[in-house]
């Protein structure tokens, strides 16, 4: 599990040297309430860039159901503002697994797996309550072990839509992918072909506590198969005089499971940090408008 800690603080150190660096123009941008910032960790803001660390742990794996696997997944959102109206946030999941006696001869088995990369086009809120994005999400063939993930690339739509109301946040994310090149495994193998939907809810507090909950389905199209694991968070955002950042745990249950999948419960525990995106905004910037000369009419 040495990589996974590793590769942890490596993406946490990044991420709070960029931070400190912008140090100085985000201190408006953060001097705002607990809750608000809050609930800028769930809602992608065209004001912020957020950085996910979350480390998952779930067990009863394999034919005889030994088998554990442990999985940092890095998420950094960004937002792009490419003119007055419309955003894209991009937004990238790159897992690293490491897995034990799910196949008692595997032993222990670990690297970097497939990266999921989804840009999503988005109108300015404008002050609304609603954030809404639509565009393509990519399978990529990243893995560093067949074991672990696939060699096969592919692609389709993604949608997401995340709604506030005061206290709360009700959000839906939803992609479907299918093959588009690489090769299919020969032994039983299937095309990529899987739905993904994440329906969300949090409540946060006035004092900056946010108790979420949501579900990571996966629909294999060729198996007939669920992948239905709940999440129940609580996590607390913590600011400095630089940047916010929130840290939670929780716990995991899967309601249902594929053949050799995890099942019963786990843990969860994330990281998010929240830095500015005034350095993003630079596709469309509008100029400041000159001063006249000082006795022009």
């Amino acid at each position: 599990m040495k990589f996974i800690y590793k590769s942890g603080i490596i993406a946490l150190v990044i991420a709070l040297s960029a931070q400190n660096g912008q140090s100085q123009s985000n201190t408006s941008k953060m001097n705002t309430n607990e809750e608000e910032l809050a609930q800028d960790v769930a809602t992608p803001s065209p004001e912020f860039t957020s950085i996910q660390m979350i480390y998952d742990f779930s067990q009863n794996l394999g034919r005889f159901e030994t088998g554990q696997i442990s999985t940092l997944t890095i998420i950094p959102t960004i937002p792009v503002k490419i003119n007055q109206d419309w955003n894209v946030i991009s937004r990238t999941k790159i897992p690293i697994v490491r897995t034990e006696d799910i196949v008692p001869r595997y032993g222990v088995v670990g690297g970097l797996t497939n990266v999921q990369q989804t840009f999503l086009l988005s109108p300015n809120p404008k002050g609304g309550n609603l954030i809404w994005g639509i565009g393509p999400s990519f399978f990529l063939p990243t893995t560093t072990d067949r074991r672990i993930g696939s060699y096969q690339t592919g692609a389709g739509p993604a949608i997401g839509f995340l709604q506030t109301s005061g206290h709360w946040v009700f959000g839906l994310r939803m992609t479907q992918i299918w093959h588009a090149a690489g090769p299919i495994p020969f032994r039983g193998g299937q095309p990529l072909n899987f739905f993904y939907a994440e329906p969300l809810i949090s409540y946060t507090t006035d004092h900056g506590w946010t108790y979420a909950i949501n579900a990571e389905s996966v629909y294999d199209w060729s198996r007939d198969k669920w992948l239905l694991p709940f999440n129940f968070i609580i996590e607390k955002l913590i600011k400095t005089n630089s940047y916010p950042i929130s840290l939670g745990v929780g716990v995991r249950y899967y309601a249902a499971s594929t053949k050799y999948g995890p099942k019963g419960w786990g843990v969860r525990l994330t990281a998010t940090v929240l830095k500015s995106t005034d350095i993003l905004a630079c596709v469309h910037r509008p100029q400041a408008k000159e001063s006249p000369p000082k006795g022009a009419g």
